[in-house]
């Protein structure tokens, strides 16, 4: 028996984004024996962004707010300068970018950085500052409109300073390298969640007035102690508060992961185990008014086993929480339980580093 099933569309969204971009980099080494190294890499980049919403829930001036065609371009130029002093170990690095913008301000944003070895002992100290800007979604300007959350069309771009100083120590000719970083960044304008008040529970998007601050401290380990063996850690301790002092939402104060790869059949094949480990962290219910909770620490294990069965092609299936456990990342919101993945992956040539990272 053949049947028509009828079915009603509530909302939908499309975004499209269309990047055109040229890099070149120029290397100039000294001809003196323990000289310097040069690399000069200038770009220009032009970004265009198209959003679209449609909803039923919607009538009137909001409907015909929420189904404009909403466009963003970005045009950028830059440049980064790496200049390598081979008898010292010093290395300095410069980056500049100046963006563009449509319908958001033009931004510059810039990061410097230093790297000084010390030989003798296989040590490295090393530090970085920036300016990174961030700009808010679609989703949290125009859409998803739904009787629960309200977009605001006003939200400007996050803005950042930040540094970091570290020190790294490698032993063993590089079979173990250990890392310890202090980073620090004030935000302007960060975007935070928040509570409306009135009926409905509703929530939108906002830029808070004042100062945001993030700092902690990142440690690293990396281990081979045999040639098919690759252990590694990470631990982070984060300090993340708003403009008023208080403890943001949804950022662990302590957070670690560690892997162990396998490598087999000439390095042809890796099997990775890997735990992540988050933290408990504060969220806010958003109710009117709202009300503070604290999400429950949570520990996953995954893995993956990986085949390149060509120079370009590789097999693979992946698990991730292998042991089904239940936790939130956001208050209300069930995370993915057990999964399992195969595939195929064609490699291409990696991407180029940005040379000024957004946040």
């Amino acid at each position: 028996m053949n049947g028509v099933e009828n079915y009603a569309l509530a909302s939908a969204s499309l975004g499209t984004a269309n990047t055109l971009s040229y890099k070149s980099t120029m290397l100039l080494d000294s001809a003196v024996a323990g000289g310097e190294k040069h690399r000069i890499t200038g770009f220009v980049e032009n970004r265009r962004e198209n959003f679209n919403f449609f909803s039923n829930f919607l009538f009137g001036p909001d409907l015909d707010a929420a189904q404009s065609n909403h466009r963003r371009t970005t045009t950028g130029v830059g440049g980064e300068y790496l200049l390598d002093f081979l008898a010292s170990g010093t290395t300095i690095s410069i980056a500049q970018r100046q963006d563009f913008n449509e319908p958001f301000a033009d931004e510059y944003t810039w990061r410097y950085s230093v790297s000084q070895k010390i030989a003798p002992i296989g040590g490295r100290l090393h530090s970085s500052i920036g300016r990174g800007v961030t700009n808010p979604s679609f989703i949290e300007q125009f859409g998803f409109v739904v009787s629960s959350f309200v977009p605001n069309a006003s939200l400007v771009p996050e803005s950042s300073v930040g540094w970091d100083a570290g020190y790294e120590q490698t032993l063993w000719n590089g079979r173990a390298i250990f890392d310890v970083t202090y980073f620090n960044s004030r935000l302007q304008n960060e975007i935070v969640s928040i509570s409306l008040p009135g009926p409905g529970f509703k929530t939108s998007v906002i830029n808070l007035a004042g100062t945001s601050t993030r700092q902690g401290v990142e440690t690293t380990a990396k281990l081979k102690p045999v040639d098919w063996l690759i252990l590694s850690a990470t631990y982070t301790y984060t300090d993340a508060r708003d403009d008023k002092g208080v403890q943001e939402i949804r950022r662990p104060r302590n957070a670690a992961a560690g892997t162990a790869t396998v490598l087999f059949d000439e390095g042809r094949g890796k099997a990775t185990l890997n735990v992540v480990y988050n933290g408990k962290m504060p969220d806010t219910l958003f109710t009117f008014p709202s009300q503070p909770v604290v999400l429950s620490a949570y520990t996953l294990i995954g893995g993956m086993i990986s085949y390149d069965t060509t120079p370009w092609s590789t097999i693979y299936l992946r698990a991730e929480n292998v042991l089904d456990r239940r936790y939130e990342e956001v208050v209300s919101y069930r995370a993915p339980g057990a999964a399992v993945y195969a595939g195929f992956k064609i490699k291409s040539l990696p991407d180029e580093q940005p040379l000024v990272r957004k946040n």
